[in-house]
């Protein structure tokens, strides 16, 4: 009967974490994401610093979907990970040919999402918009079973040679529905790793990519999120390098020498491999999302990094938010959408800025020309028509950021949580 008692405590704590993120700036936020009621009471958590460059890696680590490791996964949060076994070989699982005959084609038309419409008031509430983005958490009785996988077998987490996998070890032990499959594929000379994070109790969710392997914060939102959403998250592994054997994943979509004529970082060129490998993962049932993340501040003002909600271009326009939170509406934090159009001929972008701009969360509108093609997955999929392209940049570690973002993001387009 101990043991019994003893168990049930094991997983209620489990649960706890992988349901009730840390706050993020728990003062100012608090209205944003309403928190589950706690299994247990807990100490207030300190408002995070910002990341030190170089230093993502260790901000991030204790801060995926347990922001404190429950005591029956063993080891303090934030604790070394024990060095992960080499994986057997895989075999190419790419063919030569690319997916189509006509690979530049562009798809049909994708049916769409609705989004609400705008606040008409810009000074109400943020609570009254985010009522239903944090719902209840599972019962403190209930018990996690992984689901049966139909055509197919999932790689045991320890045999994968990822950090992010193993910085994450405690997430995939709490939640028995998030598999891992593996894709590995040769392109120009080099062998591209994919890993692929499903959930197994709701493949049909929402669909992440994160293309930046040194961007920890975004593949650790991304695992929120397939936990709590289901869908998938497909990831570039380059062993925590931003760009791999030379070439950036992110400028490296395309087709065909005609479309990625323009394409001044993409070397050699066309990569109908690496384009079909990734935009295969998405579906029409939901937009076209992706995860990054990015160095403090914007390098032409003193900072050092390229993007920025407090500046606009000719390509990118930034909308920084009306009702700032602290914390979640610094000038590296922001949805970043696109479009064909300039702005002011695209309503879609203006009712998300509308609707985002109260909550305290930035926008970020990138005008998609087909002559400025560079190559990035939000050129591919707009000149494509995959559908609506979502990318939620935070500066580098704020993955609390990052998690509050998605969950409004998902909220808005009406994707909904598991628990």
């Amino acid at each position: 009967m101990k043991n019994h008692f003893a168990c049930h405590a094991t997983a209620a704590l489990a649960l706890a974490a992988l349901t009730v993120p840390a706050a993020l700036m728990a003062e100012d936020l608090g209205l944003i994401r309403p928190k589950a009621r706690p299994l247990a009471e807990t100490a207030a958590t300190p408002e995070p610093a910002p990341a030190a460059p170089g230093s993502e890696a260790r901000d991030s680590a204790g801060a995926s979907l347990f922001p404190r490791r429950p005591a029956s996964l063993g080891g303090p949060s934030g604790a070394a990970v024990a060095p992960v076994p080499e994986p057997t070989a895989l075999a190419d699982t790419i063919g030569d040919e690319p997916a189509s005959a006509d690979p530049d084609q562009p798809m049909a038309e994708p049916a769409g999402i609705t989004p609400p419409p705008a606040p008409q008031d810009e000074q109400v509430q943020v609570a009254s918009l985010t009522t239903h983005i944090r719902p209840r958490a599972r019962p403190e009785g209930l018990v996690l079973t992984p689901t049966e996988v139909a055509g197919g077998k999932c790689t045991d987490p320890a045999a994968v040679r990822d950090r992010d996998v193993a910085r994450n070890m405690a997430a995939f032990a709490a939640d028995p529905d998030l598999c891992i499959t593996q894709e590995v594929f040769t392109e120009h000379g080099r062998q591209w790793h994919l890993v692929i994070v499903t959930n197994k109790g709701r493949k049909r969710g929402p669909v992440w990519a994160a293309l930046h392997d040194n961007e920890d914060s975004a593949f650790d939102a991304g695992l929120y999120s397939v936990s709590r959403y289901g869908g998938s998250m497909v990831a570039v592994e380059a062993g925590e390098q931003r760009s791999f054997k030379g070439q950036d994943p992110n400028r490296n979509f395309g087709k065909s020498a005609n479309i990625t004529g323009p394409c001044l970082d993409m070397s050699p060129k066309p990569s109908p491999k690496f384009t079909q490998a990734i935009s295969k993962h998405f579906n029409r049932r939901f937009p076209v999302m992706t995860m990054h993340s990015n160095d403090n501040g914007y390098a032409g003002n003193g900072g050092s990094g390229h993007i920025s909600a407090a500046r606009s271009s000719a390509t990118m326009r930034g909308f920084m938010s009306t009702n700032p939170k602290r914390g979640l509406s610094d000038e590296d934090n922001a949805i970043l959408t696109a479009g064909l159009n300039p702005y002011e001929s695209e309503a879609k972008a203006q009712r998300l800025v509308q609707h985002f701009s109260p909550l305290g969360i930035n926008v970020i509108y990138e005008h998609v020309r087909p002559q400025k093609n560079d190559c990035s997955f939000s050129f591919h999929t707009l000149l494509n028509k995959m559908g609506d392209y979502y990318n939620i940049e935070v500066e580098h570690g704020r993955v609390e950021a990052q998690k509050a973002i998605l969950d409004a993001l998902m909220n808005y387009i009406g994707a909904r949580p598991l628990y």
